[in-house]
């Protein structure tokens, strides 16, 4: 039997989440499917991936109507080349354009129309752009899902917020799969110069993450007298612009910026108490990982992050931007080392379960791989059922 055809297509592979999920996923498919794996440009782009690559060089992130243009003539292109059974986009400009250019290929084909498969990697409805700039994604999803056989979110959450916001059509919810690293980490703190109780997180220094307000809570923390130390890891467009705000604030001392780090988890290892005060997050790959090394979670309460804390057991869910309310609960959860202890122990238990469909933990790469196989077997196998359906008609 001929083995499916499958096209992956995301906007570029810049490192991040959504870039190591869908390099991942190509790399398990390619067993079971014909796996192709096409992308716009990117200067830190993976280097040697074991994988069958296409380049579509006028797919950019930021929406420009002559390349965007472009790059819809380069994925038709594509599609009505190599004739997948199956498009799975992922992110928001790729999953715009790809969803387009399979509707118009499918339109105008007399033989088997491409299922389309479509992962946001986490909605853009809030916590990116202002109100009418959000408005404007939510009325292009509600047009784009027509054209979607499934939509795939990282979290109940993200699926639930979806629906509310309209975006109608057949979900499925596939944890991110995250590779969770085993052993003993190399001690940072000693590097780099920390010395006490070290409050942290891990997180693009982009307005959506909310690193802004870790840092107005760092201070209203060292004004109440309490000695604490804060790392982040991470760099981005606000990197000078939150590292100006911390000496503004006068926390700078207290505050280490330690930029983009390939190995998070000595980073998160060295974290008494991780905090994730992003504005919107589809789950939460950081989380995870520091739930996986037993640290206890303090996030603001938005969309898949509700999936992964459990107020009051392996950490706190607070209203997204209240600083104030922040710094109180790292307080308390700085001053109480049995509290950080039972919660880091519930965090340690709660990520580690097991998963009932593919029996690998629920938040790993296999048990996401494996999701996303019985997804793709399911709605080829609908299409050929109703392939026979009509043809036994006439």
């Amino acid at each position: 039997m001929t083995k499916a055809k499958i096209i992956h297509l995301i906007t570029r592979l810049e490192p991040g989440g959504s870039s190591q999920n869908t390099i991942d996923s190509c790399i398990f498919q390619s067993k079971r499917f014909q796996v192709m794996l096409a992308r716009g440009p990117c200067e830190k782009e993976p280097e040697n991936l074991p994988l069958k690559l296409c380049l579509i060089p006028h797919l950019r992130r930021e929406i420009n109507f002559f390349c965007d243009l472009l790059a819809f003539v380069e994925i038709y292109q594509l599609l009505a080349r190599e004739k997948p059974d199956i498009l799975h986009t992922h992110t928001s400009k790729a999953g715009a354009l790809g969803r387009l250019a399979a509707a118009f290929q499918s339109g105008g084909s007399r033989g088997r129309k491409v299922l389309v498969v479509h992962t946001p990697h986490g909605h853009v409805f809030y916590g990116y752009f202002g109100k009418i700039k959000s408005m404007l994604f939510i009325l292009a999803e509600k047009f784009l899902s027509r054209f979607t056989s499934c939509l795939i979110a990282l979290s109940k959450g993200e699926k639930q917020e979806s629906l509310t916001f309209g975006i109608k059509g057949r979900w499925e919810v596939v944890h991110s799969g995250v590779t969770l690293k085993r052993g003993n980490f190399t001690d940072v703190k000693t590097e780099l110069g920390l010395r006490g109780k070290t409050v942290g997180t891990v997180a693009r220094l982009e307005k959506v993450k909310g690193v802004e307000y870790l840092i107005r809570a760092a201070n209203i923390i060292k004004n109440s007298g309490v000695s604490l130390e804060f790392l982040i890891v991470g760099d981005g467009h606000l990197r000078k612009k939150l590292e100006k705000l911390s000496t503004k604030l006068n926390v700078n001392e207290i505050i280490k910026f330690v930029g983009f780090q390939n190995e998070v988890f000595k980073y998160i290892a060295a974290m008494d108490i991780y905090v994730q005060p992003s504005l919107n997050e589809g789950l939460g790959r950081s989380i995870i990982e520091a739930q996986y090394l037993g640290k206890p979670v303090i996030a603001f309460s938005v969309c898949g992050i509700k999936d992964l804390v459990v107020h009051g057991r392996n950490g706190f869910l607070i209203k997204p931007g209240d600083f104030s309310v922040l710094a109180e609960h790292i307080k308390i959860m700085a001053g109480n080392e049995v509290l950080r202890k039972n919660m880091g122990e519930y965090a340690r238990k709660f990520v580690r379960q097991k998963d009932n469909v593919s029996s690998y933990s629920r938040f790993s790469v296999e048990s996401m791989n494996i999701k996303l196989e019985i997804l793709y077997n399911k709605i080829l196998a609908e299409r050929r059922d109703n392939a026979q359906n009509i043809s036994s008609r006439r």
